[in-house]
């Protein structure tokens, strides 16, 4: 999970509501379908499939884990403008906490 948000800037599972978010956790429900993942390298998203799935006896181990190339190879000299993804996904988290703080008042 940590590795999908700093690569993305966000979660890798969202839903409109606490229901619908553990329903998709449980299932372990993600994508790369947003723009931000066509700067992301396949080793990259290969190495997150290997991690984020529900079945632990089919889930990578640690040391699978950190054999995996993606681990293990040298990192491009690409940005992948992480910094400012994270920010924008922290904003929008915020402004409905903030819409509910502003009307209470």
């Amino acid at each position: 999970i940590i590795t999908y948000i700093l690569l993305a800037g966000y979660p890798p599972f969202y839903g409109d509501d606490e229901t619908q978010l553990f329903e998709k956790i449980m299932n372990a429900q993600y994508d790369f379908e947003d723009e931000c993942w066509d700067d992301v390298s396949d080793l990259a998203k290969d190495f997150i499939r290997h991690l984020l799935v529900k079945n632990p006896d089919e889930r990578y181990t640690a040391e699978q884990a950190l054999n995996h190339s993606w681990i293990t190879s040298a990192a491009p000299d690409k940005a992948l403008n992480i910094h400012q993804r994270l920010s924008q996904y922290n904003i929008s988290r915020k402004e409905p906490q903030q819409r509910v703080s502003d009307s209470d008042g």
